[in-house]
């Protein structure tokens, strides 16, 4: 019967209006589910919903009087006011105050509120275990939050806190993990880790590699290396999500530590996997090869040269199109992938022998266009072209001279593919290139203009004898000349350089060193010009108000240098370009990594 009444409740709050969605849950939960109602089970149906209806009005105004304040105050951290509501009515400390059930512990704890979560700690006695509606308990709302205090408080009130599982079964431990709270986690871990079912610890593992916590990962591995081959509920096992953190491997990450440990954790892994029984770990190593691929597609060198290291015959390994992981290096320009083919001399030709599914070989490959986040790494689109041949022209002289014009299935060979996937870049840099010389030209042409007026007239006048009147300050003079000589002659270089990109034929091999070439000259005299320019500027104020105080001069010259530094620092055409050009010269080379 109490079963039936609730039903018929719940019923006919869902027809009344809601002035109130919060205050529509809290009668719920509290009310009926905390049986606060007076014992009326008895009662025909009629009467109960007369009854609800006369206690809304009542437990409205109770909920603006107590539980509203108590939610602000836990969110603003206002304890004077909580505790004069909590005074009024110890029970309301418990009560669920939102729609979502939490009650004042879990605002607090969401809203870092360390000295309201301490004070309404000591008025909760035993109810620290209440969950929300989703099952989450104050100390999952905290160890989201990654406040260490509030979790310390939580487990000194009550230690059982941490095993009670929040939604979809998983512990408080596990929410630090996914968030990457380290300081949560290690407070959280618990000493007998070791008797929690393999597969949740497993979860608990992949959570802390994804997040970056290797150190975390690593003592969870070193305790029981047996969860390695455990999946979790991605079906994911730790080595999956490890070939996936290829910024952790990278060498310039300046989190030198994460580097570190990230290594540190996969070389674990792998030392497990070459001396555990292959009954234990078959299914992991069944997948190295599929690991193998996906680094090759991620970009994650360190990750394959280790693992390469430990189980040198999956360089053999290719996809289901028969592209080796070169193929892919070359496909999704993973520089530092490809050049592990000069570490393989001996087997090099039959590597670069294989072709997919649509006989396209390597060069085809080289020939096709990659991702954008890969050509992003470039600025300008011309640059981008120039990277692309590099490419193309590298992989050009490592495979046989009969796949330098080796048809697919499509009848293209790898320069009629390359033509065709680059036509919209080529025109792109053609319209960068002649945007970049036209701005600069434009400023080239004033720089040229203003000093080529300027050298004729003399700093501080001439007298009657035509003899200037600083002729005394002959080192002044000298310097203030020869900036003007060097900021006109360096201007018309750099006119004639834009001009020539203006006027050249934009052929795909112009690309390669020509356009590049002129831009830089282009780019490095007109920085030369502005400076000498500047610098001429402070000679003539010298030499023109000498007799005036020196801080002048000072201040003078220093702000005549200020247009030069903005420009350089926000005008990084050069540095790209020089990187983009003289790169190229380290760009494929033999590294050593492999079997070093």
């Amino acid at each position: 019967m109490a079963g039936k009444v609730k039903r018929a409740l719940i019923d006919k709050i869902l027809t009344l209006p809601r002035p109130n969605s919060i205050y529509v849950f809290y009668i719920i939960h509290v009310y009926i589910y905390a049986s606060s109602l007076p014992n009326i089970f008895a009662t025909d149906l009629d009467n109960l919903v007369n009854i609800f209806e006369a206690y809304t009005t009542e437990k409205r105004d109770e909920f603006v009087k107590k539980c509203l304040p108590l939610y602000k105050s836990a969110l603003t951290g206002d304890w004077k006011t909580a505790q004069n509501v909590i005074n009024e009515d110890a029970n309301v400390v418990h009560a669920s105050i939102t729609e979502g059930g939490e009650t004042a512990l879990h605002i607090a704890a969401a809203g870092k509120n360390i000295h309201f979560v301490e004070k309404l700690i000591s008025k909760m006695d035993n109810h620290l275990e209440t969950t929300n509606r989703k099952g989450n308990t104050a100390l999952c709302f905290a160890a989201a939050e990654g406040n260490l205090r509030i979790v310390e408080l939580m487990i000194q009130a009550n230690n059982t806190l941490p095993t009670i599982c929040g939604p979809n079964g998983v512990k408080p431990i596990y929410m630090a993990a996914s968030l990457g709270h380290r300081d949560i986690v290690n407070c959280l871990y618990p000493s007998d880790f070791n008797t929690w079912p393999r597969e949740e610890r497993a979860q608990i593992l992949t959570a802390c590699i994804a997040s970056g916590l290797f150190d975390v990962a690593l003592k969870m591995i070193r305790e029981d290396n047996k969860i390695l081959p455990i999946q979790d509920g991605n079906n994911e096992t730790a080595l999956n999500v490890l070939v996936s953190m290829s910024s952790a491997f990278a060498s310039c990450n300046e989190a030198a530590t994460s580097f570190s440990s990230a290594k540190e954790l996969l070389k674990c892994i792998l030392k497990f996997l070459s001396y555990a029984n292959e009954m234990e770990v078959s299914n992991l190593i069944s997948k190295c090869p599929e690991l193998v691929l996906e680094a090759a597609r991620l970009g994650n060198t360190e990750f394959l040269v280790m693992l390469l290291q430990h189980f040198p015959d999956l360089i053999w390994t290719a996809d289901s199109l028969n592209r080796s992981i070169f193929h892919l290096a070359i496909l999704y320009r993973h520089r530092d992938i490809f050049n592990l083919i000069y570490e393989v001399d001996s087997i090099r030709s039959f590597l670069t022998s294989k072709r997919d599914q649509d006989d396209n070989n390597m060069l085809h490959l080289a020939a096709k266009l990659p991702p954008q986040n890969e050509l992003d790494m470039v600025s300008g689109a011309a640059l981008q072209m120039q990277r692309e041949l590099l490419w193309f022209m590298e992989v050009r002289k490592i495979v046989q001279p009969s796949y330098r014009n080796m048809k697919n299935t499509e009848g293209e060979t790898p320069a009629d593919v390359f033509t065709k996937e680059h036509a919209s870049l080529m025109l792109k840099g053609q319209k960068w290139m002649t945007g970049t010389a036209t701005a600069s030209m434009v400023v080239a042409t004033i720089i040229a203009s203003v000093v080529f007026t300027s050298i004729f007239t003399v700093p501080g006048g001439i007298n009657e004898k035509g003899v200037p009147n600083m002729s005394s300050h002959k080192p002044f003079m000298k310097f203030f000349y020869l900036s003007e000589a060097i900021a006109l002659f360096s201007s018309l270089t750099s006119i004639l350089m834009f001009l020539s990109i203006l006027t050249s034929r934009y052929a795909e091999r112009d690309f390669l060193h020509s356009l590049p070439l002129k831009l830089m000259i282009g780019v490095t005299t007109l920085i030369v010009s502005l400076g000498t320019m500047a610098l001429a500027f402070c000679s003539a104020i010298f030499l023109s108000y000498h007799q005036g105080f020196p801080w002048i001069h000072f201040l003078l010259g220093v702000f005549s240098i200020v247009p030069l530094l903005c420009f350089l620092l926000k005008f990084h055409l050069l540095r790209d370009v020089i990187c983009s050009t003289y790169d190229a010269r380290i760009m494929f080379r033999h590294q050593n990594r492999l079997f070093n």
